[in-house]
């Protein structure tokens, strides 16, 4: 079975973006703040080993400027989602035009 940030990576590259795939939230945040003038966007799901999207999305709006960020997750509905923290939340599974939609929405209001 295909990971689910691959499977994710894969919708928006065929739209033209430039993707990393990373499964290990952990790592997605040393990069983010090691790194944070090469993203434009960052999709996650809630919950995900050692951290969470919440995690992940706080550390991006904390950056200068803040990197968007949108929710992609089956646990939608559940009471750890901060109000305001994520440009969209889809659920999942999400299909690619909503999904291209909500990053192109995020990147049209930076």
């Amino acid at each position: 079975m295909p990971d689910v940030a691959d499977v994710l990576a894969e919708m928006l590259d065929v739209a033209g973006a430039e993707t990393l795939a990373l499964s290990d939230a952990q790592e997605a945040q040393a990069l983010l703040v090691d790194n944070p003038g090469l993203w434009s966007a960052l999709v996650t799901d809630l919950k995900m080993p050692r951290k969470s999207g919440v995690d992940l999305a706080r550390a991006a709006a904390a950056l200068d400027p803040p990197v968007p960020c949108i929710l992609v997750s089956s646990q939608i509905g559940f009471k750890e989602v901060p109000s305001g923290l994520f440009a969209a939340i889809l659920p999942k599974p999400t299909e690619a035009p909503v999904l291209i939609s909500a990053v192109q929405q995020a990147l049209a209001s930076r």
